[in-house]
């Protein structure tokens, strides 16, 4: 996967790559874990990572956040299953959620969760002819609306969640690879 940054509050870099996580205090480097898919950064300044722990049959998805010292995991709902295939994308919402979403194939589809404070719970998303679109990229805009990257049916497709519901936009444009 590409390699993702965010900057925390105290202007710290942070940069998730296939290779490992890594920091930048404005001198040096520094490598703070294993691969990740993603890294986003709340207002509080906590860093959060995602991405896919590779099992023999099945892939898991995860979700972590630094205390400044080290990683501490977030458990996922008992209800919520295990299988995550493609890469994770991180968002922060203003009210502290941390949204974090991908898919597992076109079959069963989109992989998106929301963690409140307690665990991972998976919400809902919208269909295109009967299937869930896969999550590419995922952005939390300043009001707290979450919006999503996304591809299914051959189409790329932009959409809207307002906690309430989705809103689908058909995307006319050539091959985006992110959210901003």
């Amino acid at each position: 996967s590409d390699p993702r940054l965010a900057e925390a509050p105290d202007v710290t870099v942070w940069i998730a790559t296939d290779t490992g996580v890594f920091s930048f205090d404005g001198a040096e480097w520094a490598r703070r874990f294993d691969a990740a898919s993603d890294v986003a950064v709340d207002e509080d300044g906590t860093v959060w990572i995602g991405g896919r722990l590779w099992g023999i049959y099945q892939e898991e998805l995860w979700l972590a956040r630094w205390d400044g010292q080290s990683w501490g995991r977030v458990d996922r709902h008992p209800q919520v299953p295990p299988r995550f295939r493609n890469p994770a994308s991180l968002a922060v919402s203003p009210d502290g959620d941390v949204w974090i979403g991908g898919w597992y194939n076109f079959s069963v589809g989109t992989e998106l969760m929301r963690y409140g404070g307690a665990t991972l719970e998976a919400v809902p998303t919208w269909e295109i002819e009967g299937l869930r679109p896969g999550i590419w990229d995922l952005e939390a805009a300043p009001n707290g609306d979450l919006w999503v990257l996304s591809f299914g049916d051959a189409e790329l497709r932009v959409a809207r969640y307002d906690g309430e519901g989705w809103a689908p936009y058909d995307w006319p444009y050539p091959d985006p690879v992110g959210l901003a």
